[in-house]
């Protein structure tokens, strides 16, 4: 395990060295580049290239003296099972109790915010599709379509994608948010279910209750759902998709390769999940063509100019690149995971990007039991770590990752168990302790300066994204090391 991590270090590490030495270059001999090539950029490429290295130096130091081995020996280190079991059932009731309480205190009045507004966005856009409006134009009030003053009116997703909520305008608002919850949960709760029988465990009823309020109390589903998003759809989709993948049929990994095209046609920015796909080329084949078709179809349905007008949409980035707000007006949706890297943790991203890629792609070489989950779940938290905009509600695309390592670590190696588990908890509570620490600082301590520091720093989910990673490419290279490589 520590052998592919120190190599990986190193080679991004020499291979920003040899990047930066070509911009030191074009800075000082090319005149037309210096407005583009910043200093500081030069600067902090150079530090996090002397990172890696150093950070690859001491995996080896660490190698070489037995961390590895120890390693292993804390990843199976035997827990009982009754102890176990109430850590299971204290986080289980942790993650019902903060929903309740947060239900108890819109119900009563004390906690504010809108419900449905993304919900109203997408209305109103059916509502433009059916009365043939501009699909795009939220600057213009026209007739027939519900004035929502509590919603964005910014329709932001692909033209075909807003066949899926025309049903919905047919309806009164309300009934037609409450309906969509209802399908939201459905489809989100059948992709859970299916992937968790794929993974061959049998549960009890009650298990599958408790697994059931568990995913619905998950912090991050609790914002999407109360803002009537469509991500509790795309996380039923992945987990369909992730299902059909670990079933290994031939038709249904088809299946699973076409349906991972779905989330992407909703946010370009989940593209990462198809990792599974560059394990083999008919997969890719098979997306990209499903890809190209839904495109076409909605060029079809909706014209050239319509089209337009949502690559312009793209090339705004929906806010991408534009300064993140002080951590003094962070709330409930804020999640900045390399929020002190400024500029440069968008190299880091495309780092993480590409070493994904790479691993993806080199998995071929590998056939054993849960690979193209593993592969799954790194493109999962690549979408969490490489989008530049991300936000909390989105974190509940984890929920597949969570719930494959938790399944399959349970018997054997109870502390990677536990380490999900406490993962899974630290995502749960992050919006939470947003609110809570932005509320001490300004209300209380009244030190933006401590602010700017600390709540960055504490951020749970950044730590418990930071496990995840960690447990799963441990368990990925430890079934690497345990199999055949294949010719």
């Amino acid at each position: 395990m520590l052998s592919e991590l120190e190599d990986t270090t190193a080679k991004w590490g020499l291979g920003l060295f040899i990047f930066d030495a070509i911009l030191l270059i074009l800075f000082f001999f090319t005149e037309s580049v210096r407005g583009i090539i910043r200093k500081d950029l030069i600067l902090n490429l150079f530090l996090l290239a002397g990172s890696l290295v150093i950070f690859s130096f001491i995996i080896f130091l660490a190698s070489i003296n037995g961390l590895e081995h120890r390693i292993h020996v804390f990843a199976n280190t035997p827990v009982s099972s009754v102890y176990l079991n109430i850590l299971v059932a204290t986080t289980w009731l942790f993650l019902i109790a903060l929903p309740i309480g947060v239900l108890l205190l819109k119900l009563s009045g004390i906690a504010d915010g809108n419900n449905f507004y993304d919900f109203g966005a997408y209305y109103n856009a059916a509502e433009r599709v059916i009365y043939r409006y501009p699909l795009y134009d939220s600057t213009t009030l026209y007739d027939k379509v519900t004035d929502l003053p509590s919603s964005p009116d910014r329709y932001l997703y692909a033209p075909i994608v807003s066949l899926l909520f025309v049903p919905f305008a047919y309806l009164q608002f309300q009934t037609a948010a409450l309906v969509w919850s209802a399908v939201s949960i459905t489809v989100y709760l059948i992709g859970i279910t299916i992937l968790v029988y794929s993974l061959n465990v049998e549960l009890s009823l009650y298990s599958w209750i408790a697994v059931c309020l568990g995913v619905l109390a998950f912090g991050p589903f609790v914002i999407t759902f109360i803002a009537g998003q469509v991500t509790g759809i795309v996380t039923g989709c992945l987990c369909l998709s992730a299902a059909m993948f670990q079933m290994q049929n031939k038709q249904r990994v088809s299946a699973a390769s076409s349906l991972l095209t779905i989330p992407v046609a909703f946010k370009l920015y989940y593209a990462p999940a198809g990792a599974p796909l560059l394990r083999d080329n008919h997969r890719l084949f098979i997306s990209l063509l499903t890809g190209i078709i839904i495109a076409l179809a909605g060029i079809f349905a909706f014209g050239i100019g319509t089209t337009i007008d949502y690559l312009n949409i793209l090339a705004d980035g929906k806010g991408w690149g534009a300064a993140s707000d002080p951590p003094t007006e962070w709330n409930i949706n804020d999640f900045h995971p390399l929020y002190y890297l400024g500029d440069l943790g968008h190299v880091l991203r495309a780092a993480f990007l590409g070493t994904i890629a790479v691993i993806s792609y080199q998995s071929r070489r590998h056939d054993f039991e849960y690979i193209d989950l593993y592969m799954y779940s790194f493109g999962l938290l690549g979408i969490v770590i490489g989008v530049p905009v991300f936000v909390t509600s989105g974190l509940t695309v984890t929920v597949p990752v969570i719930l494959f390592l938790l399944v399959t670590t349970y018997r054997e190696r109870p502390m990677v168990f536990l380490t999900v588990l406490a993962s899974a908890l630290l995502l749960h509570i992050h919006p939470y302790t947003n609110e809570f620490l932005v509320r001490i600082f300004t209300l209380y301590i009244e030190s933006p300066r401590w602010a700017t520091l600390i709540i960055p720093a504490v951020q749970p989910a950044a730590w418990g994204i930071f496990l995840l990673i960690i447990c799963t490419v441990y368990e990925y290279t430890r079934c690497c090391a345990r199999s055949e490589p294949v010719h």
